[in-house]
C-alpha cells in the first residue's frame, strides 16, 4: 500500500520537538483517521463523543472531527480541560 501526500498538507518539524514525538503524531492521526472514516464513516452534520479529548488520539479525533463539519463532544479528566480549550480554539480560529 502506498500513500502520497501532496507537499502543501505538510509541514516542516519544528525544531524543538525531538523525532519521536514528531513521529508519533503520524500514529495519532493515521488511528484517528480511521476511526472516524474509514470504520465510522463520519460525514458532516453528526455528532461525536471524544472520551480524552485532550490525550494524542483524542486531540485528533477532535480536530478531523470538527474539520469535517461534525459537532464535537468531549470528555477527559478536569486537569486537562484547558489542554482541550486550547485544542479547540486553535481548531476554531484555523478553521476561519
Amino acid at each position: 500500500m502506498t500513500t502520497t501526500v501532496e507537499v502543501e498538507a505538510t509541514s516542516r518539524e519544528e525544531s524543538n520537538s525531538a523525532l519521536p514525538v514528531g513521529a508519533s503524531v503520524v500514529m495519532s492521526g493515521l488511528t484517528a483517521w480511521q476511526g472516524l472514516f474509514d470504520h465510522g464513516q463520519l460525514r458532516a452534520g453528526l455528532s461525536v463523543l471524544v472520551h480524552g479529548a485532550a490525550g494524542s488520539v483524542g486531540s485528533m479525533v477532535a480536530q478531523l472531527a470538527r474539520g469535517a463539519g461534525a459537532h464535537v463532544i468531549g470528555t477527559g479528566r478536569a486537569a486537562h480541560r484547558q489542554t482541550a480549550m486550547d485544542v479547540a480554539r486553535r481548531t476554531s480560529q484555523s478553521a476561519l
